[in-house]
C-alpha cells in the first residue's frame, strides 16, 4: 500500500463532469476506525442527487459512495483482523466522511459487516444496499407468510425483495411498466406478473 490511491471526487455539486479521477493520500487510520481495500462499490440513486447537489449536509469536494465491499487492510477493531473479507452501507459513508469511489476507504468500526462469500466482487458490490432495503422492508411489515405486492418489481430493491420473499414462502405479485421483464421477474420468484398503465393496480390484485 503506497502513500497515495486513486478516488473518484466530486468537487462540486452538477453534472457527470464534477466527478474527477484524482490521486489523493490514502486516508489516516485513527481509533475506532480500519482501513477498507475496497474491491467494489455499488451505485445508487442519492449518490446521483448528491452530485447534483440535493444533500444541503454533504460539502464537496467528497469521494462518493454509501456502500462498498472489500478486504480490511489495517485494523483497529481485534474482531476483523487484516485480510477479513467485509462490507460497509450507509451511516454516514460517502456523505459524512469519504466513500467507496476510491481505491481505499477510512470507515467505523460499527460499520464493518464481516462477510463469507465465494462470490465475484462485482456481484457482492452489488448486493449489500440493495438487499439489506429490501429485508429491512419485509422485516418492518413482518412478511413472513400471506401475500405481497410490489410496486416497480423490475428495480433492483423490488427484485431482492421478490427473491426474500418468495424464499419465506410468500405468494408475490409485481407489477412493471416494462413487458420484455416478466421472465426477469419470474425469475426472481414473482407468481404474478402485473403490467403498470399509469393507474391503480387495486382491480388487478382483487382479480388474482
Amino acid at each position: 500500500m503506497g502513500a497515495t490511491m486513486r478516488a473518484a471526487v466530486c468537487v462540486r455539486a452538477g453534472g457527470p463532469e464534477v466527478l474527477e479521477i484524482r490521486e489523493v493520500p490514502v486516508p489516516a487510520v485513527r481509533e475506532g476506525w480500519s482501513l477498507v481495500r475496497v474491491r467494489g462499490a455499488g451505485l445508487n440513486r442519492s449518490e446521483l442527487r448528491t452530485r447534483q447537489g440535493h444533500s444541503p449536509d454533504v460539502t464537496f469536494p467528497r469521494v462518493l459512495g454509501i456502500e462498498c465491499v472489500g478486504t480490511v487492510a489495517v485494523s483497529t477493531d481485534a474482531l476483523l483482523p487484516e485480510g477479513t473479507t467485509v462490507a460497509a452501507v450507509m451511516g454516514g459513508l460517502g456523505r459524512e466522511f469519504d466513500g467507496g469511489y476510491a481505491e481505499y476507504a477510512l470507515v467505523p468500526n460499527p460499520l464493518l459487516m464481516p462477510v463469507t462469500t465465494t462470490l465475484p466482487w462485482d456481484v457482492l458490490a452489488a448486493l449489500p444496499e440493495t438487499y439489506l432495503t429490501a429485508h429491512g422492508a419485509l422485516d418492518t411489515l413482518a412478511a413472513t407468510r400471506g401475500r405481497l405486492l410490489i410496486r416497480g418489481g423490475t428495480s433492483s430493491v423490488g427484485l431482492a425483495a421478490a427473491s426474500i420473499a418468495a424464499a419465506r414462502g410468500i405468494e408475490v405479485a409485481a407489477t412493471t411498466r416494462r413487458p420484455d421483464q416478466a421472465g426477469a421477474l419470474r425469475d426472481a420468484g414473482v407468481d404474478h406478473v402485473l403490467l403498470d398503465t399509469g393507474g391503480s393496480p387495486a382491480a388487478s390484485v382483487r382479480a388474482l
